[in-house]
């Protein structure tokens, strides 16, 4: 999946082929799923309020304190808020992994990148197909085993304005895609992939919920029993960014989260590196 021969991913100071694949973490200004509460910090921004100091001796002239710094408090904020990773317990508890369970090569991985802008704009409850695959298959090769794949819909111009960003109908109802049963399978089941992603809330999108035809512990859609349940432990990425500054295979993906003791779910400073020619000396 390099771009071309030669490619490799290298990294000097001062590089472009960098991109941030993450959301800033902030009190106002995210999109939130409905059922997690509000994020928390104070105060809102550095300020007298933010400086502590051991001891608190303050200087009478100023109002700073002596020998002080700057640190905010984080007061409350889920596992999953903004862009984060989630592990196989975040669907099936005890029976998963958490993300502190994975070794630290399974966030890392050759990114391929599946746009749906076009087929989300016609069907916001579009669901990536194995036809999609194969045809992005036929243009860059077989996806390679530990790959991260992810889904691309367009939607991240919309983060903050929840409405839009969750495809909200008359009825407060979210719609967004997701991918299908049958490309999930295949990705898991013939391509051993590592990650799977999306720059959306969840990688199932919600018209898959109560399709369950069995009572199945934990996990909420069949994609997600596809995906997660072990001994399939794939990492799910979620709330990607900036999707659109990456070529569609080629690039790598790190997307190491929070060392989180326990924790089912984990924020994540996720990076593609895009690929450079690399001259060898001989």
């Amino acid at each position: 999946m390099l771009a071309e021969p030669g490619a490799g991913w290298l990294i000097r100071p001062g590089a472009t082929n960098v991109i941030d694949l993450s959301y800033p973490i902030q009190p106002t200004g995210m999109s939130l799923h409905p059922v997690y509460p509000p994020i928390i910090i104070t105060p809102d921004v550095p300020s007298r309020e933010g400086i502590l100091t051991f001891p608190a001796t303050v200087d009478k002239e100023t109002g700073y304190p002596v020998n002080g710094f700057y640190s905010r408090v984080i007061h409350q904020m889920m596992e999953g808020h903004g862009t984060h990773v989630e592990g196989s317990s975040h669907g099936f508890g005890e029976l998963g992994r958490n993300i502190d369970d994975y070794p630290l090569s399974r966030y890392i991985g050759p990114l391929a990148v599946l746009n749906v802008v076009e087929q989300t704009r016609a069907n916001p409850d579009y669901e990536i197909t194995v036809e999609d695959i194969l045809s992005w298959e036929a243009r860059n090769g077989t996806i390679p085993q530990g790959a991260a794949v992810v889904l691309h819909s367009g939607r991240g111009g919309y983060w903050g304005i929840d409405q839009a960003y969750f495809g909200k109908d008359e009825r407060g109802r979210d719609h967004y895609p997701g991918f299908g049963v049958e490309s999930a399978t295949l990705l898991v089941g013939e391509r051993g992939i590592s990650m799977l992603g999306t720059d959306l809330p969840t990688v199932d999108s919600p018209g898959q919920k109560g399709r369950m035809k069995t009572a199945r512990p934990f996990a909420s859609t069949p994609v997600r029993d596809v995906v997660q349940r072990p001994p399939n432990d794939v990492i799910i990425l979620e709330y990607l960014a900036n999707l659109e500054k990456v070529p569609e295979s080629g690039a790598l993906v790190i997307a190491a989260p929070v060392n989180l003791a326990d924790g089912a779910q984990g924020m994540a400073r996720v990076l593609a590196v895009l690929p450079t020619l690399v001259t060898r000396r001989t």
